[in-house]
């Protein structure tokens, strides 16, 4: 009886430990898809660990793993309805999707995969019009790209900005491993332009910054770190002329490898 309950002890402190390691964010670009489902099988496993664990004659501690699976069921249900809502199935006419290439004032011929490129820009286009903030991300769900493509969720920066809500939103996907390489397979693989992938979105998320609210604004990136501070850019020069922005000054500095990603 002993043994069996230090077993259980290492068991859920293990899947603790392991859980907390799969967060850091060195770990996960090793196999980010890898890891998020490791991560959530762990948690699954720590609290059936516990509730092993727990005499039943703790009424806290078992209402307290009882609160806690209700919790996580209720966050699945919550990210499970909001994929099927902004994926636009219910109107059965508006549904969401990724377009390549991208529907912006960028040149079509800006946005084509150069066969050295890693990058590329898409548009998405919503059911419904979102209003999203300069510097927030959005997580992309896009199940048709390819095998297991529908238990993969991944955060891409939205690079367009609009005052009021926007119905068309502009991703910059890099490409990875995971999902990103997939869209770009997809891509490839299609003769024919426009290139349209079904997809959903969680989301927006990410703290929002009043850059408007600063006399002078310093901004640094580089490579393909431009994409999470280009909403901020359009940002401060849409609103550069309104009564309550008070930025005066914009000092941009951009470190690039290849002077082709400028032009």
């Amino acid at each position: 009886m002993y043994l069996d309950t230090v077993l259980r002890s290492f068991q859920g402190s293990l899947s603790l430990i392991l859980t907390i390691l799969s967060t850091l964010s060195l770990i996960q670009r090793v196999a980010y898809d890898l890891l998020l489902r490791v991560h959530q099988a762990l948690a699954v496993f720590f609290l059936y660990a516990a509730w092993v664990h727990v005499p039943a004659d703790r009424t806290i501690l078992v209402l307290a793993i009882c609160l806690s699976v209700i919790v996580l069921f209720g966050a699945l249900l919550y990210q499970t309805w909001s994929l099927f809502y902004w994926s636009g199935i219910w109107t059965l006419r508006r549904q969401c999707f990724l377009q390549w290439p991208s529907q912006n004032d960028i040149q079509e011929e800006d946005c084509n995969i150069w066969p050295d490129s890693d990058a590329v820009m898409l548009s998405l286009t919503l059911p419904k019009k979102m209003k999203i903030d300069a510097g927030q991300y959005v997580s992309l769900w896009a199940p048709t790209v390819g095998l297991l493509a529908f238990a993969q969720l991944h955060p891409y920066m939205v690079v367009s900005w609009a005052p009021s809500e926007q119905n068309t939103l502009l991703l910059f996907l890099k490409r990875e491993r995971g999902i990103s390489l997939k869209i770009v397979k997809k891509i490839r693989s299609c003769s024919r332009a426009p290139v349209k992938i079904f997809a959903s979105i969680l989301g927006p998320f990410g703290t929002v910054e009043p850059v408007e609210q600063y006399d002078s604004v310093l901004i640094i990136a580089t490579g393909h770190g431009i994409t999470a501070i280009m909403s901020y850019v359009k940002k401060l020069m849409q609103l550069h002329a309104h009564p309550s922005t008070r930025t005066k000054r914009v000092h941009f500095i951009w470190q690039v490898k290849v002077v082709g990603m400028i032009l």
